[in-house]
């Protein structure tokens, strides 16, 4: 699994697993768990577990946990069928709040190739 890249680098391959399911829960409402585990080797094992609602198919309100180094607030709104955007705040539970308390993330999604018959994503989550 290692391999030596550009200016004689070792790097290492890392390994993805990730699933989720969206279920109603009630009318308009969608919750949507999922779960992200990655491994490299030499590295500490990663696992992100997440949780989700959507409301009105337009507005998301969630929380993640990234285990043993950080807990995360999430909501995001669908302005239109082209552009997304939401805010996350990320606090940290590791030793590195030591010196950080966290962080404040903007996310934007604009889709600049748009079908007016809809966009074809199977991404989810």
């Amino acid at each position: 699994d290692q391999y030596i890249g550009l200016g004689g680098v070792s790097r290492f391959r890392s390994y993805y697993l990730m699933g989720g399911v969206a279920t109603p829960v009630g009318e308009n409402v969608i919750f949507k768990p999922s779960i992200l585990i990655s491994y490299t080797p030499n590295a500490p094992f990663e696992m992100n577990i997440n949780a989700s609602f959507l409301f009105l198919e337009a507005f998301w309100l969630g929380a993640s946990y990234n285990l043993g180094d950080s807990a995360d607030a999430v909501v995001q709104f669908q302005f239109s069928p082209q552009f997304k955007a939401g805010l996350a705040l990320d606090f940290t539970l590791s030793e590195l709040q030591r010196y950080t308390a966290g962080s404040l993330e903007v996310m934007v999604e604009y889709l600049f190739s748009f079908d007016k018959e809809g966009v074809n994503n199977i991404r989810f989550f």
